[in-house]
């Protein structure tokens, strides 16, 4: 997935004749820390709340002050992981996309980011979690793939990430069944470290907030 294809429809856009106040309310719709600005199709800056209030913007206009010179945006070509990736790297809550011109086209939200993350690890579908660590040289996706499907079981997702400090990896699975007991006596018969077990819909959600977490700071492209 590309940038362009991630768009927010139904993000306002701030112009450098917005006030200080219109923004932070803009800011709290949609509950965002980081507003482009433009003029004309030309991205002047990225603003942020903090912004708004050291520089005492309040109900004046953006454009009567010095606004931050930085303006970090990525183009409309550019694939979600390193979107990611750069959200990540600036702290971005919104991310200005702009064309093969440099003319501002649309933002990205977090709320977009976390959403795609959702549906690639699966998290909103019914199913167990295994999380396996291992020496790097030791990880093999086929083999994985292969023990889990002899077990009549599917992988919805697979996210590998690396152990700060050492030089094995944390390879995280979603099942689709939340029966793994078969699984676990195969992964165990061919000596795998099984690390965590995770059942039902609340430890899901509460692991996949770990691995975006993660994966916003692992990922590197």
């Amino acid at each position: 997935m590309l940038a362009k294809e991630l768009l927010s429809t139904n993000f306002p856009v701030l112009e450098n004749n917005h006030t200080g106040i219109q923004a932070l309310n803009q800011m709290e719709m949609f509950k965002i820390s980081h507003m482009p600005v433009v003029n004309k199709g030309d991205l002047i800056s990225v603003i942020s709340d903090n912004d708004i209030y050291d520089l005492e913007i309040g109900e004046n206009q953006i454009k009567g002050f010095h606004l931050p010179m930085y303006k970090p945006f990525v183009n409309q070509n550019l694939h979600i992981y390193e979107i990611i990736a750069f959200a990540a790297k600036y702290n971005l809550t919104a991310v200005p996309v702009l064309d093969d011109e440099n003319k501002f086209v649309g933002t990205i939200t977090i709320h977009e980011l976390t959403n795609y993350v959702a549906n690639l690890f699966a998290a909103k579908e019914q199913g167990g979690i295994i999380e396996l660590k291992m020496p790097f040289n030791d990880y093999s996706a086929t083999h994985i793939c292969n023990i889990v499907e002899n077990n009549n079981l599917k992988i919805l997702s697979m996210y590998i990430g690396e152990i700060t400090e050492s030089s094995d990896i944390k390879v995280t699975l979603k099942i689709n069944s939340n029966d793994l007991s078969s699984l676990i006596h195969s992964f165990e018969r061919y000596d795998y470290n099984i690390s965590s077990l995770f059942f039902g819909n609340n430890k899901n959600e509460e692991l996949y907030d770990e691995r975006f977490d993660s994966l916003m700071n692992f990922i590197d492209l």
